[in-house]
């Protein structure tokens, strides 16, 4: 195993890395004036073998007592077994590779050093584990969002694109694309650390909702809301994929807006064998339905 020089990555500091139960580890970086926390696991790498193995002999390297052990490409890895996993993670999350469908795009893109983190709360100055809204260049607000894997990159873009650029947005509420985050002076690179969305003000998610608290009228649009984005999304050949009420935000004008076009699967959700297809949107829309109409709160029977 050979790890890239640390001359690519931009100036950084190593807070705080915790080693947990079997595969998982979590990073605290500080980077741009960010704190990004990281978390990793083998089972996330998404069938990625060559991640996979790299991984686990950084792992196994650091949870050896004899570092100088059979010789293997563990051992082929100097330095500090802790400073190496830390780089490696930093490394692999700093940016996804774009494809060239994307590119021929020209997406604008902004320097990672213009976009900083908004504090939730003035006087909280305790910085969040994961930055989420930030302010660019002269004050824009965005979403700030991480590209850990370029295919859930391309994915992602590609499907808000096309939700603009076929007229879907008077229905499909998504946030907008506005921006590409690109290393100093990166323009030209097909590699990028995150991208710029437009920032909904929302006061929770579908999941953080009481529903036995919520007026049924107000569900039931919810209900009609959901089948109609998913209606004109599959009509436009438009995959959601890991639907599920945590990625449903409920603006202020109690609208849902759907958000996380990168793929994916949650349990409970979508059935493994459904992941990222028209099917395993149809099974989570009927489960969601199913939390929303449960119960009419008005009258304390089923609907």
């Amino acid at each position: 195993l050979h790890l890239p020089s640390r001359k690519q990555l931009p100036a950084h500091d190593i807070l705080e890395f915790f080693r947990g139960a079997g595969t998982d580890t979590e990073l605290t970086i500080l980077c741009y004036g960010l704190r990004f926390h990281i978390t990793v696991s083998a089972k996330n790498f998404q069938n990625d073998s060559e991640t996979t193995a790299q991984y686990l002999a950084l792992l196994r390297k650091l949870d050896s007592e004899d570092y100088a052990g059979e010789e293997s490409d563990e051992a082929s890895v100097e330095g500090d077994p802790m400073e190496n996993i830390c780089f490696w993670i930093a490394f692999k999350c700093q940016s996804a590779n774009l494809s060239p469908a994307i590119l021929k795009l020209e997406i604008p893109s902004v320097e990672a050093s213009r976009v900083k983190l908004l504090l939730q709360d003035e006087t909280d100055r305790d910085l969040p584990r994961r930055p989420k809204k930030v302010s660019v260049g002269s004050g824009a607000i965005r979403f700030f969002k991480p590209t850990y894997c370029s295919e859930q990159a391309d994915r992602e873009i590609l499907a808000l694109i096309h939700i603009r650029s076929r007229g879907l947005s008077d229905v499909v509420r998504t946030p907008a694309l506005h921006e590409l985050v690109k290393g100093q002076g990166d323009h030209t690179s097909t590699h990028i650390s995150g991208i710029l969305l437009e920032y909904i003000e929302h006061h929770s998610t579908l999941a953080d909702i009481d529903m036995d608290a919520t007026p049924w009228h107000i569900r039931k649009k919810w209900t009609e809301q959901l089948q109609s984005m998913m209606r004109r999304l599959h009509a436009a050949g438009i995959i959601w994929g890991d639907a599920k009420p945590d990625n449903i935000l409920v603006d202020t004008n109690n609208d849902l807006c759907i958000i996380d076009f990168g793929g994916g699967v949650t349990e409970g959700w979508v059935d493994a064998d459904k992941a990222e297809s028209r099917e395993g949107d149809l099974q989570a829309l009927s489960r969601m339905i199913d939390l929303l109409v449960e119960t009419d709160n008005s009258t304390g029977l089923a609907v």
